[in-house]
């Protein structure tokens, strides 16, 4: 177990960790979220780090796992980043992942 954890785990997380953690849960990269957030790389890693050592978990992954199962993230999928799965079950047969992000696709544009 590293010393951060030790130092750190079972604190409760402060809100700048809390906004790092939600972004990374939204699949923002340290460098997105940095943009995002108005801060540096570097303070982005270290918050990761922090609340990372806070929860208890293993890795990023099991962090953002380990907030939804302690409900400290709400389970409302991101507007942002997420399809559409408001609306049951898709054909995946017609799936166009180049639409994800709003762009179209390679014969809409000719």
């Amino acid at each position: 177990m590293s010393l951060l954890r030790l130092r750190l785990e079972g604190k409760a997380l402060s809100e700048p960790e809390v906004e790092v953690l939600r972004a990374a849960a939204e699949g923002f990269s340290a460098a997105e979220t940095a943009d995002r957030l108005v801060k540096s790389k570097h303070t982005v890693i270290t918050q990761r780090r922090s609340l990372q050592a806070k929860l208890g978990a293993r890795n990023l992954l099991h962090a953002v796992a380990l907030a939804y199962e302690r409900r400290l993230l709400s389970a409302t999928p991101s507007t942002r980043r997420a399809h559409d799965l408001s609306n049951g079950p898709h054909d995946l047969s017609t799936f166009d992942p180049h639409l994800l992000d709003g762009e179209e696709s390679l014969e809409d544009s000719l």
